[in-house]
């Protein structure tokens, strides 16, 4: 007949004590529910007005810029 190596008692000990360890831990409670935000209001948004100089203005305003740094000159602003 077949005999065991290992007498099956520890196991059964080891298991029962696990199972009163787990048995005997609380369970911890649950983190609250966190706040919600205040909705805020929407913002308003207004259209951004036209800009003062169009593209050739801008374009030359680069340019003396330019010709005043090259010659060294206070670039004016």
């Amino acid at each position: 007949m077949f005999e065991p190596t290992v007498s099956p008692r520890p196991s059964v000990v080891a298991i029962a004590a696990s199972l009163l360890v787990l048995g005997a831990c609380q369970r911890e409670e649950a983190a609250p529910a966190p706040i919600p935000a205040p909705a805020a209001p929407t913002p308003v948004v207004t259209v951004a007005p036209s800009p003062t100089l169009d593209r050739a203005s801008l374009l030359e305003a680069m340019d003396l810029a330019a010709s005043a740094f090259a010659a060294g000159r206070e670039v004016g602003g």
